[in-house]
């Protein structure tokens, strides 16, 4: 996991997850907390069944493939890199992914 600040983010959006364009079991979830003056976002890797309903477990080691971790870690950095940014919008933020995908507080692992 990784929590780092953010310039304010566009939309109400509070759990988004955007999956990878290739291993489409993989994908990062953002958690953004809105409420503070600075936006914050926590990151996960997670994979699992990527359909919006189903339940994602978190990445916690490197037994990935390593293309799922570039891509993941280089959103990362475009998202900390953002902080002096008048805004961010999430639906245009990472081109290359396969699919934008909305979760629920329920939903969430």
């Amino acid at each position: 996991m990784y929590r780092f600040h953010t310039c304010p983010i566009e939309g109400e959006a509070t759990r988004v997850l955007y999956r990878h364009p290739t291993f489409i079991d993989y994908g990062l979830a953002l958690t953004i907390n809105r409420e503070a003056e600075q936006h914050a976002v926590e990151c996960h890797i997670v994979t699992g069944v990527i359909d919006g309903e189903s339940k994602l477990d978190a990445v916690t080691d490197h037994t990935i493939p390593l293309d799922v971790q570039i891509w993941c870690f280089t959103a990362m950095r475009t998202l900390r890199d953002s902080v002096n940014t008048d805004s961010l919008d999430l639906n245009a933020l990472f081109t290359n992914n396969s699919g934008i995908y909305y979760y629920t507080v329920n939903q969430e692992n």
